[in-house]
């Protein structure tokens, strides 16, 4: 019986990231890559992308941008060894990986990248992408505070490139036929607000399995907290999203590794 419940790294990989991505999701990356794709004979440019945090949000992303056309995957960063072995097994031809981010802004071939890495690197990955010439597009919350948002628009006008931040409920079709029902008087006169998103998963938010091979050989937890308060290492704060600090980090596809509070996007 033992057997039938084990489970090697690449099933740990696989179903994680389809319990933890919700199906609207999925659908919505794979509307938006046939509304990309149906420009069918217009002449792109192609965009060489390079990928901050491969975990569950940065996978979805990473195969999203594999599907549109003129997207070309270039290399990808990330502070657990398996979340790089699984990028190079999903995407064809498979990119360069790294475990310092840095070391994709670098790169002279790579034009944009994506950030999906804990709160707290929000801020400092962006900037730090946008000086060295990159176009961002950046996971929700734009910054770890909001104390930081100034420093995050100024780096973005500074820089003159497009900077976006994936805040995709709020832009979806369901949101402005809302307002839109709000604004025409139909629900009379509003006093009060209470909006909620259920997960309807098992496992809940931000609590996940820790893969079988996970340990220090294998996760650059040092890298991970960067400017978050020294811990020691600690598997449930970088996979789990359990709660234990200032910052929700874990989980997420870090490649850039810290936070106080784990979390995954």
């Amino acid at each position: 019986m033992a057997d039938e419940f084990s489970m090697n790294r690449r099933q740990f990989l696989q179903k994680s990231t389809l319990l933890a991505a919700a199906a609207t999701a999925v659908g919505s990356a794979k509307a938006a890559g046939a509304q990309i794709n149906s420009t069918a004979g217009l002449s792109v440019k192609p965009v060489r992308l390079g990928f901050i945090g491969v975990g569950i949000r940065g996978t979805l992303l990473m195969e999203a941008a594999s599907g549109i056309a003129g997207a070309q995957i270039v290399a990808a960063a990330d502070c657990y060894r398996g979340h790089l072995d699984r990028a190079q097994e999903l995407i064809s031809p498979a990119p360069a990986v790294t475990g310092d981010y840095t070391e994709i802004l670098a790169r002279a071939d790579i034009d944009a990248v994506l950030i999906a890495a804990p709160d707290h690197w929000h801020l400092k990955m962006t900037q730090d992408a946008l000086a060295a010439g990159k176009h961002v597009y950046i996971e929700k919350p734009m910054t770890h505070s909001w104390e930081q948002g100034e420093a995050f628009i100024a780096a973005a006008e500074k820089s003159g490139k497009v900077v976006q931040v994936g805040s995709q409920y709020m832009s979806m079709g369901c949101a402005k036929r809302a307002a839109e029902f709000i604004r025409g008087g139909r629900l009379g006169q509003v006093a009060m607000v209470e909006g909620k998103i259920h997960r309807n998963s098992a496992t809940g938010a931000w609590y996940y399995p820790i893969p079988p091979d996970a340990s220090p050989a294998t996760v650059d937890f040092k890298r991970f907290l960067g400017s978050a308060p020294p811990r020691d290492f600690d598997l449930r704060r970088f996979f789990s999203g359990a709660s234990t600090g200032t910052t929700r980090a874990a989980c997420r596809p870090i490649c850039s590794p810290t936070s106080s509070r784990p979390r995954t996007s």
